[in-house]
C-alpha cells in the first residue's frame, strides 16, 4: 500500500476526494428537501461546510505518511516565500476586478446587458463570509496547486499538469454544479468546467513564475472577495451573459499564456517541482531557470 501511495500521491488523493465529495453532497441532498436551501436544514449545512475541507485534510496525511514532518514542511513552505516582484502583489489584488469588469462590458457588447459595476448592500455579508473564504483559498492553493500541481510538473510539462489536475479540480465541483448547491446556480456545467481549468493554467503560470504560496493565496481569497463586490454572478438580476463571458474570459486568458509562455513551464523560469526544496530568491527579471530533477527521482503521480 505505501509503495503505491508513494507512487501515486496525486491519483490517490483525487480519486480519494472525488469518492468523499460525491457521497457528502449525494447525503446533503437527501436530506434537504426540494426547494429549500442547504442552511435550511443544520446538519446538512454544517456536513456541507465541513466538506470543504477535505481535500487539504488528504494532503497533510498522505505527505505526512509518506515524508513526515519534513514533507508538511515542503507542503506548507511556500505560504513563507513572500518576497517577490511588488508587480505580482498588484496583480494578486487587482486580477478578479479585471476579468470581472471586462466580462460585465463583454456581456454588454455581445448580450445588451446593462452596465451594474457595483453589488449594493453586501458588504456585511463579505465580512460575514470571510474566514471561510481565507479557509476555502488556503484549502485550494496548498490541495490542487502545491501537492498535486508540483508533484504532477515532476512527470509532465507544466501544461499537461495543468491540464490533468485543472480537469479532476473541476470534477471536484461537478455533484455540487449537477444539483445547484454551492456552485453559481443556473451556470452550464461546460462554461464552469472551462473556467476552472483555464483558471488552474492562470494560476500555475503565477505559481511557476513566483513560487510564492502568498501571492497565491491572495488571489484566491480576492477569487472569491470580488464575487461579493461586483455583480458577475447570475441571480434573479445578473444577466446569464456575465458569467458566461466571464468564463470563456479565463479560456481567453489561458490560451494566451500557453502562446506566450510555452507548454513546458508556462513561464520564464523552470516549473516548480515537489522535489526542488529550493524555494528560491525572487526573480526580479522573470528569467531565472533552475535546475531539473534530479536524477533517479521517481516521478509520480
Amino acid at each position: 500500500m505505501r509503495a503505491f501511495i508513494s507512487r501515486y500521491p496525486v491519483l490517490v488523493f483525487v480519486l480519494t476526494a472525488l469518492l468523499v465529495q460525491f457521497f457528502i453532497v449525494g447525503f446533503v441532498h437527501a436530506l434537504v428537501p426540494d426547494g429549500d436551501e442547504v442552511r435550511s436544514v443544520p446538519l446538512a449545512h454544517a456536513v456541507f461546510r465541513v466538506r470543504v475541507f477535505v481535500p487539504i485534510f488528504l494532503v497533510t496525511l498522505i505527505t505526512y505518511y509518506l515524508e513526515g514532518i519534513q514533507g508538511l514542511k515542503r507542503l506548507y513552505g511556500s505560504f513563507f516565500h513572500w518576497r517577490v516582484p511588488r508587480r505580482w502583489y498588484v496583480f494578486a489584488f487587482s486580477w478578479k476586478f479585471i476579468m470581472g469588469y471586462a466580462a460585465i462590458i463583454l456581456a454588454y457588447l455581445f448580450y445588451d446587458a446593462p452596465l451594474d459595476w457595483w453589488n449594493e448592500n453586501t458588504l456585511h455579508t463579505l465580512i460575514a463570509h470571510l474566514p471561510f473564504i481565507f479557509g476555502i483559498a488556503l484549502v485550494e492553493e496548498t490541495s490542487w496547486v502545491r501537492f498535486s500541481m508540483t508533484r504532477m510538473q515532476m512527470r509532465y510539462n507544466a501544461f499537461w499538469s495543468a491540464m490533468i489536475v485543472g480537469n479532476c479540480w473541476a470534477l471536484w465541483y461537478l455533484p455540487m454544479n449537477l444539483i445547484d448547491i454551492g456552485t453559481p446556480q443556473g451556470v452550464p456545467d461546460i462554461v464552469f468546467h472551462s473556467g476552472v481549468v483555464s483558471l488552474m493554467v492562470l494560476l500555475i503560470w503565477v505559481y511557476n513564475s513566483t513560487r510564492s504560496g502568498t501571492v497565491l493565496l491572495l488571489m484566491q481569497i480576492m477569487s472569491n472577495t470580488v464575487f461579493f463586490l461586483i455583480p458577475v454572478l447570475p441571480d434573479d438580476v445578473v444577466p446569464m451573459g456575465r458569467i458566461i463571458m466571464y468564463a470563456w474570459l479565463f479560456v481567453f486568458v489561458a490560451v494566451v499564456l500557453i502562446l506566450v509562455y510555452g507548454t513546458e513551464n508556462l513561464s520564464r523560469r523552470a516549473r516548480m517541482r515537489w522535489d526542488d526544496d529550493r524555494q528560491t530568491s525572487p526573480d526580479t527579471r522573470g528569467s531565472t531557470v533552475l535546475p531539473g530533477r534530479p536524477d533517479g527521482l521517481e516521478p509520480s503521480m
